[in-house]
């Protein structure tokens, strides 16, 4: 009696055949099943390959991933899933977390996988890119890389993060035929959901820790959250256009000098906290000249900018000697711009390091304004 094979094929990705970029397909992708030539009381043998997709709720999806995404706002037919067998990527055996969605007429596809390797490709996109620039994401705080397949009649994008601080990847993906003036960084932000934050409601410095609050107005709002014995000062940053706010724990009376300060830049039309600058001690202060922080001390040579490619600070230059490398001797990067393409390794030794140091004790100290106790009545 002649046998009977029924194969169900299930693809997780469907290939763009004029482009040649494999687009994901839906969690619910379509079965192919062959169709019975014989009567079904005769014997058959079946062979099924399983859906790798399955669907769960957003629930359970925020319970694989620390910093999981939303839908932002005007999505619909949101699905979630979970791609069976993926913990073995993840180092905290954590799965592939996808979120599908429409918006604006295009279905697109979020995915984030927390414990993935900084380099993996979790898209399930395959393109020869034709474009690809980097953005800061405001909202997300990491920089993306953003890219498109220009193939006329099936345009992609793809865009992609990684969080250093828990060690997450995510990528965001669309198709459409075409694409032009359509800003995926974009709609990437408006997947950020602070709910899913477990670090949102943490203070960054000492400000936010003992005024219980992370959103500040305006540079006044900050100062005013200062306590008896802390300080300001109004400085400029080489990079920046506009003043930068510097406020410290601890100004020493002596000089009004402080040997570590929190920076506060206006981004979004706010107060935004963007780093730590740190020397040690009342004999290693913080220093300034020609908009560049020098700190450090006696065996570390710590030089801050503002970047060029995001609201925030920078280290220009880090170099450490012998006795802070533990014997490993003098080792450093030093960069010429305030980017991440000029990098140069340090290569001098006792003498260019003590040279070094020396420029620095000529430059000026930041001199702020402490806070005075409230009158006496």
């Amino acid at each position: 009696m002649k046998k009977k094979i029924i194969i169900a094929i299930v693809f997780a990705m469907i290939m763009a055949s004029v482009s040649g970029c494999a687009a994901v397909q839906s969690p619910q992708a379509d079965t192919a099943t062959a169709e019975p030539k014989e009567p079904a009381e005769k014997s058959e043998e079946s062979t099924y390959v399983a859906n790798p997709w399955v669907s769960i709720p957003e629930e359970e999806a925020n319970t694989y991933c620390n910093r999981l995404f939303k839908a932002p706002e005007g999505s619909t037919g949101v699905i979630w899933s979970k791609l069976t067998g993926s913990e073995k990527d993840s180092c905290v055996n954590q799965p592939l977390v996808q979120m599908k969605f429409m918006l604006d007429g295009m279905d697109f596809t979020a995915r984030a996988q927390d414990g993935a390797e900084e380099d993996a490709d979790i898209s399930g996109m395959y393109c020869e890119w034709d474009a690809e620039d980097e953005a800061l994401l405001d909202n997300w705080g990491w920089t993306c890389t953003s890219k498109r397949s220009l193939t006329e009649g099936d345009m992609a994008d793809l865009c992609e993060w990684y969080d250093v601080e828990i060690g997450i990847k995510y990528s965001l993906s669309v198709s459409a035929p075409d694409l032009d003036g359509f800003d995926i960084v974009a709609v990437a932000e408006e997947m950020y959901e602070p709910a899913n934050d477990p670090l949102a409601d943490m203070p960054c410095n000492f400000v936010e820790e003992q005024s219980g609050r992370n959103m500040f107005e305006d540079y006044e709002e900050v100062i005013s959250c200062l306590t008896p014995g802390q300080g300001y000062a109004y400085i400029n940053l080489y990079g920046y256009d506009g003043d930068v706010l510097a406020v410290t724990d601890l100004v020493f009376e002596a000089d009004n000098s402080a040997c570590s300060a929190s920076l506060y830049m206006i981004a979004g039309g706010a107060a935004t906290y963007v780093g730590e600058v740190n020397g040690n001690g009342s004999a290693y202060p913080l220093r300034l000249a020609d908009g560049i922080i020098y700190g450090g001390d006696n065996h570390n040579y710590v030089t801050y900018f503002a970047s060029s490619e995001y609201t925030g600070i920078m280290i220009r230059d880090y170099i450490s000697d012998d006795v802070a490398t533990e014997g490993c001797g003098f080792m450093g990067t030093q960069r010429e711009t305030n980017d991440f393409d000029h990098d140069t390794e340090f290569v001098g030794g006792q003498e260019e390091f003590d040279s070094l140091l020396a420029e620095r004790e000529l430059k000026p100290v930041i001199e702020f304004t402490p806070v005075a106790a409230p009158m006496l009545k």
